[in-house]
């Protein structure tokens, strides 16, 4: 026999699942010698993804170098040209107008996206300000607030950062998130030998490397103690020692050759054997590719990310307090060439980091954004997992949830998590999450309160709040919560004046049921009989 809370779920389901639904896309993205290429090039495989879904993408640019022009628009994807950048007063209204010129070509207004570290607060308000959604690239360096409607850190250990974001923000954390270039995806299933000795090296410290360390490093690979090694540079676009690369590797008796500006850097990861490489966004391809990588921190920015990597056995990380010293890095690199056994752990625990579906996932989110259908046919009901507690932190910390809370302060990570544990492992709670391609994107969490009932508390993330999400939730998981725990009464309490609430639980099927009292709240009860003899899979489709 169907409960209440079944038929109603029935009314989400879709005949068909929608495609993409993607507007245009507007990259603000900059390039030079300090700042590197990292932030260009990997919203360039965001934009090819993007394009694929035949939606249009752009980069508004001020970049130092002719080869990123020419690399961008060789991909099929506008790039117009920015004389100075932010906070140069020019920046903000040509970004602003070229999104009207876009919403008035396509008839859609945009996505902005902003990666670069000088985006800072005000620039990303006032684009808020103006009614554009943006989509803020982030590596967890900042300590300012981040006005985002999407916030994306791809880094590893991301989801642990506080990122201070306004309530509608949804923040994608996490190497799930990476922007693989599409490239890479025909290496997915590849395998990669690791030879006894590791004889040919690739070196790629980024796309500017104003310290010329990669210098440093060809000094120190001619004192490495394998024989016949081959080592291969590839040169970033805005490097501006090209010509002393060249000179040193004329006169040096390394077995070595540059690369500048590489376009086919699966090929050239696959045929090395080891690399060295920073921990920007060049190390999740060599993760993605499973090359044994030796990263040298080099700027504060980075270290987190080193670090994080060296706890998940996924590099061997210098900085420079550990190698600047003569000869020191010389002897790292012949270890690593040396030792068989270190590059096969390090090869299998950085291909579990990255599976090149990021851009997928964002996509997928942003089309959330753009089409309820799309985002009712796309997520998934599912039980939590202690997995998903870091999540379901961000989650229960956005500022509209603790707004109506009864316990309205933040919860600090570590007392959360233990709590966390104690809720997914009792039989006396059932929690329930929407998950939308990796992120969760709504709460239920059931907690028996006497032998027969069931007390719920549920959240959705800001930005998709009146699309349907929450009362869909309850529909979908208040009768298995009750037949889990042997009840047959789902009860909801909430604090009056949170009419969203208050209207969610009506539309899940559950009635009005007076009145109570907590921690000096007044707030109304609701509540649904279900029968204990629901029968109900434990991961769906959101319908």
């Amino acid at each position: 026999m169907r409960t209440k809370s079944s038929r109603r779920s029935r009314r989400w389901k879709l005949p068909t699942s929608p495609k993409l639904s993607l507007p245009g896309l507007l990259i603000r993205a900059d390039c030079s010698t300090e700042t590197g290429v990292g932030h260009v090039m990997r919203c360039l495989a965001l934009a090819e993804t993007w394009q694929s879904e035949a939606a249009s993408a752009e980069f508004l640019t001020s970049c130092s170098s002719a080869h990123i022009g020419r690399r961008v628009r060789s991909a099929g994807v506008g790039f117009s040209s920015l004389a100075r950048p932010h906070p140069d007063t020019g920046d903000l209204p040509a970004t602003l107008e070229r999104l009207t010129q876009l919403t008035r070509r396509d008839g859609r207004r945009p996505w902005l996206v902003l990666d670069g570290y000088h985006f800072d607060t005000r620039y990303q308000e006032r684009v808020r300000e103006a009614g554009w959604r943006v989509l803020v690239v982030d590596d967890g360096v900042r300590s300012t607030r981040c006005h985002a409607t999407l916030l994306l850190n791809q880094n590893i250990n991301a989801e642990q950062i506080v990122h201070p974001c306004p309530g509608d923000a949804l923040q994608l954390l996490g190497n799930n998130y990476v922007l693989l270039h599409p490239s890479f995806m025909a290496w997915r299933n590849w395998q990669r030998p690791i030879p006894v000795v590791a004889r040919r090296v690739l070196v790629t410290l980024g796309g500017g490397d104003p310290d010329n360390v990669t210098l440093r490093v060809l000094r120190a690979l001619e004192h490495v103690t394998v024989n016949q090694l081959e080592v291969t540079v590839a040169i970033g676009a805005v490097n501006p020692h090209l010509e002393v690369l060249k000179a040193f590797v004329a006169g040096s008796r390394l077995r070595a050759r540059l690369v500048l500006d590489v376009r086919n850097m699966p090929e050239l990861m696959s045929e090395s054997d080891v690399a060295v490489a920073t921990g920007g966004s060049t190390y999740w391809e060599l993760a993605f590719m499973g090359l044994p990588t030796f990263v040298l921190v080099l700027a504060e920015n980075q270290r987190d990310n080193a670090e994080g990597l060296r706890g998940a056995g996924a590099a061997c990380t210098l900085d420079d307090s550990d190698w600047f010293a003569d000869g020191e890095l010389a002897s790292h690199l012949t270890r690593i060439c040396v030792d068989q056994e270190l590059r096969r752990n390090l090869s299998r625990c950085a291909r579990t980091l990255v599976d090149g579906e990021g851009c997928t996932r964002v996509l997928t989110t942003v089309s959330g954004f753009e089409d309820t259908d799309f985002l009712r046919s796309h997520c998934k009901v599912r039980s939590a997992v202690l997995a998903d507690g870091v999540s379901i932190w961000h989650l229960a910390n956005d500022s509209g949830v603790r707004l109506n809370s009864l316990s309205p302060k933040p919860i600090p990570l570590d007392q959360h998590l233990v709590w966390f544990r104690e809720k997914v492992t009792s039989t006396s709670s059932s929690v329930w999450v929407i998950d939308l391609s990796g992120t969760i994107v709504a709460l239920a969490r059931y907690d028996r309160v006497d032998q027969d009932a069931v007390e719920v508390d549920f959240a959705v993330a800001s930005g998709l709040r009146g699309r349907g999400i929450g009362p869909a939730l309850l529909a979908e998981t208040a009768g298995e919560a009750c037949r889990r725990m042997g009840a047959t009464l789902a009860k909801g309490v909430v604090i009056k004046g949170n009419t969203a609430s208050e209207r969610a639980f009506v539309r899940a099927g559950f009635s009005r049921a007076g009145e109570v009292e907590r921690k000096g709240c007044q707030c109304s009860v609701f509540q649904l009989p279900v029968s204990k003899s629901i029968d109900s899979p434990d991961v769906r489709a959101f319908h």
